[in-house]
């Protein structure tokens, strides 16, 4: 009988988020997939969509993670750039970078310390200047706030939301708004301008009659939009796809958070608060292309978490001609919208 060479034993090396961070950088990732030299706080055309102005950037968060913005909406790390591009789950594009740099994971191999074999080889980028120089401080957004006029009452309430839930979440009608101390937007009643304020100097400018430029925003992909400090523990939770909806959500009585888009990975820091306070999560976001695409990558970040009883995918009827919970209630109003989320959040 031969001898083993237990000095010699290959392990398999799964492909995981972890694993491809250890052997290359995100900023290596943005760089191979944007296909070009790429600089914080300029912007650039999409790669996601078809963009005649340059709608796109780069930044920095609090933590020092490399993240992407489009001014549609998407944003987050280098894994999602890919999965948005690729149209795929976290999972298929750790496969694609894994494949794309030939790192090898997915395979058996021998452990040096905290080095596989397969990248022995494989000397890793450092980009420390880079990150240093470029590291991101929060744009200066700022505005003037006034009192709700009829308008921005007559506004919200189509959507079933009144002034005291406005307050509650910290919505505020602007007068004018600031962008690095340049005026840039301002209240007319034709285009009324709404601020949502969120921890850390963080703002969300709302125009919702505007023709373009209906968004601008400082927030990160970490900034939760109804996560406020009397966020409690309770049995469900409603995911769904803006404040809006969140807003809504409230005045039928149930709970609900909105990520910046519905395009954006969670962090896991985040998805493990809402599973310890959360027993059961229904994902409501529209029922268009995007939303049932934001939707399935949603599901996926958190089926780890959540069994498929308590982890529950909900639209608005196709028929109803509403693509979201609040277009449902200015359609229908206030008793159809709870008859209708009754039959769906059981």
């Amino acid at each position: 009988m031969g001898k083993y060479d237990f000095n010699n034993i290959k392990e398999f090396v799964p492909i995981t988020k972890v694993n491809i961070l250890n052997a290359i950088s995100p900023e290596e990732i943005f760089r191979h997939y944007l296909g070009f030299d790429f600089a914080c706080k300029k912007l650039y055309l999409s790669p996601l969509r078809d963009d005649k102005k340059p709608t796109f950037g780069l930044y920095y968060n609090s933590r020092g993670e490399l993240c992407y913005k489009d001014f549609n909406g998407s944003q987050g790390s280098c894994f999602d750039l890919v999965m948005n591009m690729y149209r795929v789950g976290f999972y298929e594009g750790l496969q694609i970078i894994n494949r794309d740099f030939s790192l090898g994971f997915g395979s058996f191999a021998e452990r040096k310390g905290n080095v596989y074999t397969i990248l022995a080889k494989r000397e890793k980028l450092d980009y420390t200047e880079f990150k240093e120089k470029f590291k991101s401080k929060n744009t200066l957004i700022q505005f003037k706030p006034q009192l709700f006029t009829s308008h921005d009452i007559g506004y919200w309430m189509q959507y079933g939301v009144t002034k005291d839930t406005l307050v509650k979440f910290n919505i505020y009608s602007a007068k004018y708004v600031f962008l690095r101390k340049q005026l840039v937007m301002y209240y007319n009643r034709h285009c009324p301008v709404y601020c949502y304020v969120f921890p850390n100097n963080r703002v969300k400018v709302y125009r919702p009659l505007a023709f373009k430029f209906k968004w601008l925003s400082n927030t990160t992909s970490d900034t939760i939009q109804g996560r406020l400090p009397w966020f409690k523990e309770e049995n469900e939770l409603i995911i769904t796809k803006s404040m809006k909806d969140v807003m809504c959500l409230y005045e039928m009585g149930y709970k609900a958070v909105a990520p910046q888009g519905e395009t954006q990975h969670l962090s896991e820091a985040i998805i493990e608060d809402f599973f310890v306070k959360f027993k059961k999560i229904y994902i409501l976001f529209d029922n268009d292309d995007a939303g049932t695409r934001g939707a399935a990558n949603l599901y996926s970040q958190l089926s780890p978490y959540y069994n498929k009883d308590n982890l529950i995918n909900v639209v608005v009827p196709l028929e109803t001609e509403c693509k979201d919970i609040s277009d449902f209630y200015a359609m229908y109003g206030k008793e159809e919208t709870l008859n209708l989320l009754t039959r769906k959040i059981k």
